[in-house]
């Protein structure tokens, strides 16, 4: 892993880069309520084995033991859109 990325943050940031990549195909595989539902678990571990695949095939020489995510921002369009509504509660 330091071999083929010379510094701890040079590989910290691209084992990011193909974590983020792939949860983000994940999720974009999906509702996008699936991060708060029971079946997160079972997307962070389909995330967790496509990147220890990747990372694998690129021979980074590290094992992925768990991906979590800290918080799931909505779209902005979707973070707003109560309060753009006509009924009472939007006025």
């Amino acid at each position: 892993f330091f071999l083929s990325h010379n510094l701890e943050n040079a590989g910290r940031n691209a084992l990011e880069r193909v974590v983020l990549g792939t949860l983000k195909d994940q999720i974009a595989e999906r509702p996008y309520d699936v991060m708060i539902s029971a079946n997160r678990d079972a997307i962070m571990d389909i995330v967790r084995d496509k990147v220890q695949n990747r990372v694998d095939d690129e021979r980074w020489g590290i094992t992925v033991i768990d991906v979590r995510t800290k918080r799931a921002d909505l779209p902005s369009g979707a973070s707003a859109g109560g309060r753009r509504c006509g009924g009472p509660r939007g006025r």
